[in-house]
């Protein structure tokens, strides 16, 4: 595991030349092995009401699609 980051230094890589476009298949860990990942979202009432599945991995800056809860978590049918 890599050494402890600076909340700075995970939102301002310097050093994309390890990043990779994993984007199409959702991830929950990025193949560098950090599960942490920068995303953009919105609130309403103080909760995540929304979030873009666009993410980047925090340590290797790795664009991945991140995951959603599946319709089965809601109660909803899926195919």
């Amino acid at each position: 595991m890599s050494q402890p980051k600076h909340i700075r230094d995970l939102l301002h890589i310097k050093d994309y030349s390890k990043a990779m476009d994993l984007r199409g298949e959702p991830t929950e860990v990025c193949p560098c092995g950090c599960d942490v990942f920068i995303m953009l979202g919105g609130f309403v009432d103080r909760e995540i009401a929304f979030y873009f599945t666009d993410g980047e991995c925090a340590s290797c800056g790795s664009m991945v699609t991140l995951p959603t809860p599946s319709g089965e978590d809601y109660g909803i049918a899926t195919l």
